[in-house]
């Protein structure tokens, strides 16, 4: 995944979208409360997360995106 820009065609790019097709997803400072403070704000704004309409059109976080497990997700699972 790159840091700043991607597509997918499975995810909606706006909360008021709900079309499908090739959608940019942004992982960057943008996507924080605050981009302007080191801290985000307080972290990421859920609201500014690109949906994903096969589960509701529940936010995704970057670590969901990816589809492959990284050891992040490997920790994640047993419970640290």
């Amino acid at each position: 995944m790159y840091y700043d820009a991607s597509y997918d065609r499975e995810l909606v790019a706006l909360a008021n979208d709900r079309d499908t097709g090739w959608n940019f997803v942004a992982y960057d400072e943008t996507i924080d409360f605050d981009p302007t403070k080191l801290d985000g704000g307080g972290g990421i704004d859920p609201r500014k997360l690109s949906l994903d309409s096969a589960e509701g059109f529940t936010p995704v976080y970057p670590h969901q995106f990816l589809r492959v497990n990284t050891i992040f997700e490997v920790i994640h699972e047993a419970g640290l």
